[in-house]
């Protein structure tokens, strides 16, 4: 997966920083801004953070509909 990280890509280490902040901003309708829209991109490319990632937009979704 390393090799198809684009240069202006980060990786898992600082993904893993950014994306509860990103989930959040999704949760409020907030407009992402390019930092938190790199979050979006790397887990097109690394399946471990998408899987990470549709965890975090399971519980947000549980939490909000309990």
């Amino acid at each position: 997966m390393t090799l198809e990280t684009r240069p202006e890509g980060i990786c898992c280490g600082d993904w893993i920083h950014l994306v509860g902040e990103y989930v959040e901003a999704r949760r409020s309708g907030r407009e992402l801004d390019e930092r938190l829209l790199v979050v979006e991109r790397h887990a097109k490319t690394c399946r471990s953070c998408a899987d990470e990632l549709e965890v975090l937009r399971k519980l947000v979704a549980d939490e909000d509909a309990g």
